[in-house]
């Protein structure tokens, strides 16, 4: 079990660390060509800065794949325990709390039911 959450953690690190690199990779296409690339050959100096944005993200890409290969699969459905209380409540944003919840469930049941 702590061995599990062990390279859970770590999976969501790894995802966390794409998801910012991914997100310098748009900052990059969203700026375009500056003066930080000079003059001459500004287009190549910009796409080599690319390149290696995305051949970082294609590495974090592998790194995360590899550590959600490690996990191990949860056996039988999981429990929504008291959650179905939140289709009870009157506020409206806590409402769509249970209908979310529930499309959750169902996707992480396809999922471990497909895999």
């Amino acid at each position: 079990m702590e061995r599990d959450l062990e390279q859970l953690h770590s999976a969501l690190n790894y995802l966390k660390v794409l998801r910012s690199n991914v997100g310098q990779v748009f900052e990059t296409v969203s700026n375009g060509l500056g003066a930080n690339h000079g003059e001459e050959g500004k287009e190549n100096k910009f796409m080599i800065e690319l390149q290696e944005l995305l051949t970082t993200v294609n590495n974090n890409l592998r790194d995360i794949e590899s550590s959600v290969s490690n996990l191990t699969t949860p056996t039988g459905p999981f429990n929504l325990g008291n959650t179905s209380y939140l289709s009870q409540e009157t506020t409206q944003e806590r409402q769509s709390l249970y209908s979310q919840l529930v499309n959750s469930y169902r996707w992480t049941d396809k999922v471990n039911v497909s895999g």
